[in-house]
């Protein structure tokens, strides 16, 4: 009991943090590696942004293999993530966005428009499943008296509220896990909307990428919700290479880079394009994010953009394989 004791105390101790002034901050910064103490502006840095969102897990990583990185770089890496995880939320919403605009429609179509009638779970192919996501969605509704607040409230028969409009207030998890249960025909006429006729690929395989793909981008959302950085992004929710690799030729991503990058940022970016038939969001998407990369490039350098690609691991000619991507898909 002693020896366990002292285990749990040492432990605690070496994990206790101990308050640092911002002078003793830029200390441990100058330890790592990073070159602040000449630099006026460090100080105001660390207040601004903290320390801990300075020196980040990749910036870390970083430190281990290279030395005297200047202070400005790792703050523009910093910058860059939240910058390129802002951009990516955008897409990953208008994801969401098509995704249960489509279903919306094509239940609207099946079952009907009043509420009693695309949420009556005897009108699914698994209505035991489908019955426990729906008691799921509107206990929470419920709850959080959604019904009452706006854009339920104008409704004053809760019976009138259309699919689009109900499924575009209920939380992506628990939007992926009712459309997980549904009838495979609608799944299947989604899959066939959202992904290129240009490539033979099975139906099932379709869809399959479509539900695997949705739940990479809600595993992006959250994560970085809770503190990941984009950068350090990995997740569990893997796309099955051999769905990526029938849309998508070695130029875009060889086998032996997705063994690499399959958990990373990178897939996400492909993931966007793959399962967005609207053009004009595809290319305002490739142009954003160009944009982006350019504006970091001609403001910090060659040596930044090397950085940038050792911690993010996006290839450093991505520019060129997000676009043989989009015209060989559509």
């Amino acid at each position: 009991m002693h020896i366990i004791a002292l285990g749990v105390f040492s432990f605690m101790e070496v994990c206790m943090p101990n308050f640092l002034t911002y002078e003793q901050q830029v200390t441990k910064l100058e330890q790592l590696g990073i070159v602040a103490a000449s630099t006026s502006d460090v100080i105001p840095a660390i207040k601004f942004h903290g320390y801990d969102k300075i020196v980040t897990d990749y910036i870390k990583t970083l430190t281990e293999t290279e030395t005297n990185i200047p202070f400005r770089t790792v703050e523009s890496l910093v910058l860059f993530d939240f910058d390129l995880q802002t951009l990516l939320f955008k897409y990953i919403i208008q994801s969401e966005t098509t995704l249960k605009t489509l279903f919306s429609h094509k239940i609207g179509h099946k079952f009907g428009i009043k509420k009693s009638e695309y949420l009556n779970h005897n009108k699914y192919q698994n209505p035991k499943p489908v019955e426990r996501r729906i008691e799921f969605i509107n206990n929470k509704f419920v709850k959080r008296k959604s019904f009452s607040k706006d854009p339920f409230a104008k409704y004053t028969d809760e019976e009138n509220i259309p699919p689009w409009l109900y499924f575009s207030q209920v939380d992506l998890g628990d939007f992926i896990n009712f459309y997980s249960e549904i009838d495979i025909d609608i799944k299947q006429d989604i899959a066939k909307d959202l992904i290129t006729q240009k490539k033979a690929m099975l139906i099932s395989d379709k869809n399959e990428l479509v539900i695997s793909s949705i739940k990479f981008m809600h595993s992006f959302r959250n994560k970085i919700a809770h503190g990941q950085h984009c950068f350090s992004f990995n997740t569990n929710k893997n796309i099955k290479f051999d769905n990526i690799a029938a849309l998508a030729s070695s130029e875009v991503i060889s086998s032996t880079e997705y063994s690499k990058l399959n958990e990373r940022i990178y897939i996400l970016l492909l993931l966007v394009i793959i399962i967005n038939p609207y053009k004009l969001i595809r290319d305002n998407f490739i142009s954003d994010i160009n944009i982006l990369y350019d504006s970091y490039h001609n403001k910090f350098g060659n040596e930044f953009i090397q950085y940038f690609h050792s911690v993010s691991g996006i290839p450093t000619d991505y520019k060129y394989r997000l676009d043989v991507l989009n015209r060989s898909l559509w």
